[in-house]
């Protein structure tokens, strides 16, 4: 009996839930919640916000730039503001905290300072300053630089275009879990960038990233087994469904436009309110005016496979108006 309720004892503790007390600890949770770095928590993006947030608050400059990050991305039910980001990052760099960590050879400092100098927020835009920091914090096995060493060589930012040196770096971030990378190795092996076009490869990379829920994979998974790309990954519209569903959930309207073609494909899956319902969510998503009038005039119509409804003829309309 004692044994039993011991052994009950240790499963209850290991279910607990340890919530970030600390601002190093609400910032390092945000990190995790934004790149998936192969943790058991996915990624949420809204919720890395929140923590980067409170870490900010509690005098932590990192968590400005991170914040600055994703309003600078705009994604994943981030609003794109760059206005804001550029405000962070110049609160961040106001307090030289990052420039004298940096200076010690930190890499979070180094990497964070890099972002700064490579999209000129809070600092000049200056890509061989910020491709110097990348490297440095790269090569102490940092996973974000380690992205952005391979971005700046995709680009020619700071050091001359080479495609090998991409996905060199690109790899070397995946493989610590970096769902970014993890994305952008897959889609390189889809496309043959810098490697051996590998339909298979890209698909292993692509599903490694998307069950750390990054939405854009979601999509990519999605597009793929909408579509046949080779012999050994067919075409397969129930996971094609599966994956642009959890891509939508995460704010993708990409994946929600998608999901209103599938769902009035009478070739795919035919289902009216379905079709319905997800456009109305990419269109209420304030996306473009062109493509919300496109829909109203379909279900005037009855245009490109289209049924004809006037009822959400004249609620896409007016979402034009609004």
């Amino acid at each position: 009996m004692q044994n039993q309720q011991m052994q009950e004892e240790q499963i209850e503790s290991q279910q607990t839930i340890h919530f970030p007390t600390t601002h190093q600890e609400m910032f390092e949770k945000g990190v995790e919640l934004t790149f998936g770095m192969g943790k058991k928590e996915k990624i949420n993006k809204i919720k890395a916000f929140e923590y980067f947030q409170q870490s900010h608050q509690n005098g932590n400059p990192f968590a400005a730039v991170f914040m600055a990050y994703l309003l600078w991305e705009g994604n994943e039910g981030i609003k794109y503001d760059i206005k804001e980001a550029e405000r962070l990052c110049s609160q961040a760099a106001k307090s030289n905290t990052i420039f004298e960590m940096s200076t010690k050879g930190d890499s979070m400092a180094q990497f964070s300072l890099g972002f700064m100098h490579y999209h000129g927020l809070g600092v000049e835009r200056d890509y061989n300053k910020s491709f110097s920091l990348f490297l440095e914090s790269a090569k102490q096995g940092n996973s974000i630089s380690q992205f952005y060493v391979g971005y700046s060589y995709l680009n020619g930012y700071g050091v001359g275009q080479n495609l090998k040196e991409v996905i060199k770096w690109w790899k070397l971030s995946a493989e610590q879990g970096n769902a970014e990378a993890q994305y952008w190795m897959g889609l390189s092996h889809r496309r043959g960038w810098g490697v051996k076009k590998d339909i298979e490869e890209s698909v292993k990379w692509l599903t490694l990233s998307a069950e750390q829920n990054h939405s854009w994979t979601q999509y990519r998974l999605g597009e793929i087994y909408s579509n046949e790309e080779g012999e050994k990954v067919k075409k397969n519209i129930s996971k094609s469904i599966q994956w642009f569903k959890l891509s939508a959930e995460n704010h993708n309207s990409g994946a929600q436009e998608a999901l209103g073609e599938i769902f009035r494909d009478e070739n795919k899956v035919k289902n009216e309110k379905e079709s319905i319902k997800w456009f109305k969510i990419f269109a209420k998503n304030g996306n473009d005016i062109r493509r919300q009038y496109d829909f109203g005039l379909g279900y005037l119509t009855g245009r490109n496979k289209f049924k004809k409804n006037e009822i959400e003829c004249l609620n896409f309309f007016y979402l034009c108006l609004e």
